[in-house]
């Protein structure tokens, strides 16, 4: 008799939270300045920002995929942004924050279709309810996620098609 368990009940939703930084290899030409050092600032060195994680670290791809009911409404939004962004949360989140600190602009999330928008500096591959390991795992064990079948490998192919629009190599690598 298999036994049903449910995600929540065994991983920490912050367990999830993964940032992948992508830096510049010229620190050598950095051109931080004084007022930055003094702040605590990064300073230049950092070019881009890409976040993976669950909605922890989702800037709005559960809104973009219309998954969101508790997410799209107000008050998640409503004390920095003034709206709902598709955070799960009434402000922003810690890689809002992260993103600040280091001069980057905040993540445009990216649910997987290349739209208009430009991933020069980054962006959020977040999906709440993501897990960590992949879906058929989970179910082979009797285990089932009842918000999304979303997982750790499925926002890191979103990054792997998005990175020919990133790098100059045909491969994106």
């Amino acid at each position: 008799m298999a036994i049903r368990t449910t995600i929540s009940s065994l991983v920490s939703p912050a367990l999830l939270f993964l940032i992948l930084l992508s830096a510049s290899a010229d620190y050598s030409n950095s051109s931080a300045t004084a007022a930055e050092a003094a702040d605590g600032g990064i300073g230049p060195c950092f070019t881009s920002l890409f976040s993976f994680g669950d909605s922890v670290s989702d800037t709005g791809n559960q809104m973009l995929l219309g998954k969101c009911p508790h997410c799209c409404s107000l008050p998640n939004g409503e004390t920095y942004f003034g709206r709902p962004t598709g955070r799960c949360c009434n402000g922003r989140l810690i890689v809002d924050f992260i993103a600040e600190k280091l001069g980057l602009p905040l993540l445009t999330p990216f649910p997987g279709e290349l739209k208009s928008s430009n991933f020069r500096f980054g962006a959020n591959l977040a999906e709440g309810g993501a897990t960590a390991l992949d879906f058929r795992f989970l179910a082979e064990r009797g285990i089932f996620n009842t918000h999304t079948n979303v997982s750790l490998g499925d926002e890191l192919k979103r990054f792997r098609n998005l990175l020919p629009t990133l790098c100059f190599s045909p491969s994106g690598i």
